[in-house]
């Protein structure tokens, strides 16, 4: 077992079962215990358990990926907020990426009169939005993950790399304490990061929901976008720490 597969079936036992030991690990794994004991340095590092003797405790719930259903229904209302807020972002002749999910749905349903843009995406339900537009749409191709209704894997990574975008829009599972984007599934990861690295100008779009939570790869960091759209608020202390880090919050007003 790589140790890339290990990390996420200590994973996903803790979220299971809230706790891990290091022998049973060890017998799973079919490695050494001190083997274990680094996967589990690894995973405290990544702030998915604290240490304790002979194992590892959760350290806060894990942040799952979202059905379709889940995700349209969720928040809606600021997610409409968010996507006004970004296609005043937008201007006629832009080369856009929008990522997957209902945000992203909400703001292809704003940018239908606007002339002369080519919209790149790797969400069905995003296109479908975009079918009666006068925009030239590109979906990326490869395997189907069903549970949102977006393309995944290494041929749409592969196609993002080959590309340029005026201007990129992608969301994110999770924000941690560290102020660090994570998603759930790795082939986003990849994908996520090389769509930023693309795009002249890149926004990620979240709702207050998605900070100070925990997931399993790590995507980047919020100072690697030109912007984050959001309604969350922060402490003054967050603040501080978010200027000194450089990132550019805009503010979108909440319910």
């Amino acid at each position: 077992m790589l140790p890339a597969e290990r990390l996420k079936r200590i994973a996903d036992l803790l979220a299971r079962d809230g706790s891990v030991k290091i022998d049973a690990l060890a017998r799973e794994f079919r490695v050494s215990e001190m083997t274990v004991r680094r996967d589990l340095e690894k995973c405290e590092q990544m702030g998915l358990l604290d240490r304790c003797y002979g194992g590892g405790v959760i350290k806060k719930e894990l942040t799952p990926e979202l059905s379709v259903l889940e995700r349209h229904t969720y928040n809606m209302e600021i997610k409409r907020r968010l996507a006004e807020k970004c296609a005043s972002f937008v201007k006629p002749g832009d080369v856009i990426y929008l990522d997957a999910g209902t945000t992203m749905r909400c703001l292809a349903s704003l940018l239908l009169q606007v002339p002369d843009l080519q919209i790149v995406t790797n969400d069905l339900f995003v296109a479908h939005e975009l079918i009666e537009s006068d925009a030239q749409v590109y979906v990326l191709g490869g395997p189907l993950q069903k549970s949102s209704g977006s393309m995944i894997g290494e041929a749409v990574t592969r196609a993002v790399g080959q590309m340029r975008f005026d201007i990129a829009f992608t969301g994110a599972a999770a924000i941690s304490d560290e102020w660090t984007v994570m998603t759930p599934t790795q082939e986003k990861t990849f994908l996520k990061r090389m769509v930023c690295n693309r795009a002249n100008s890149s926004y990620l779009v979240v709702d207050d929901s998605k900070f100070h939570l925990q997931a399993m790869h790590r995507v980047n960091g919020l100072e690697d976008y030109t912007g984050v759209v959001t309604n969350a608020t922060f402490s003054g202390e967050e603040q501080m720490t978010l200027r000194k880090r450089r990132v550019n919050i805009i503010f979108v007003e909440g319910m």
